[in-house]
C-alpha cells in the first residue's frame, strides 16, 4: 500500500519544485526618481539606451553591479541590481528590460539622469558618479 503512494508523492514534488523555480519577477513599482535636467540629444539617448542594455545582459539573482560609458562628450555611470528572490537569470532580465523601458520610454523620458526600483530589481544611471560604486 506504501509504495502505490511512491508515484504520487513523486509527481507532487515534481509540480511543487516546478511552480517554486519558474517565478516570476515582481514588477512593482516601489520608486522612480527623474533628474531635473533635461537633454533631447541622441548620444545622451544612445549611451543610456547601451548602460541599460549592459543592465539587461549581465545581471544575475542576487548581484549588485556598477558600470559606466564615456566618451568625448559625456560620461554616464550606472548601477543595477537584481534581488536574490529572484530564482532565474531570466526573471531578472525580464525585471531589468521593464525597469529600461520604463526609465527610457515612459517615466524619464529624455531626463539627464533617472532611477527607479521595481519590487525584484533596481536601475539607476546618471552623469555624476554615484555614491558606493566609484
Amino acid at each position: 500500500m506504501a509504495n502505490s503512494f511512491l508515484p504520487f508523492f513523486i509527481f507532487i514534488l515534481i509540480v511543487l519544485v516546478v511552480i517554486v523555480v519558474k517565478g516570476e519577477p515582481d514588477l512593482t513599482h516601489i520608486s522612480a526618481y527623474c533628474g531635473s535636467r533635461h537633454d533631447e540629444s541622441p548620444l545622451r539617448k544612445d549611451q543610456a539606451t547601451r548602460l541599460t542594455q549592459g543592465a539587461i545582459g549581465g545581471t544575475y539573482p542576487g548581484t549588485d553591479f556598477c558600470g559606466f560609458t564615456s566618451d568625448n562628450s559625456y560620461t554616464m555611470y550606472d548601477r543595477y541590481a537584481c534581488s536574490a528572490a529572484v530564482s532565474q537569470p531570466e526573471d531578472c532580465t525580464d525585471c531589468m528590460k521593464y525597469a529600461a523601458d520604463q526609465l527610457l520610454n515612459q517615466l524619464c523620458k529624455d531626463q539627464y539622469g533617472a532611477q527607479i526600483t521595481l519590487g525584484s530589481c533596481s536601475l539607476r544611471y546618471e552623469f555624476d558618479p554615484i555614491p558606493g560604486c566609484f
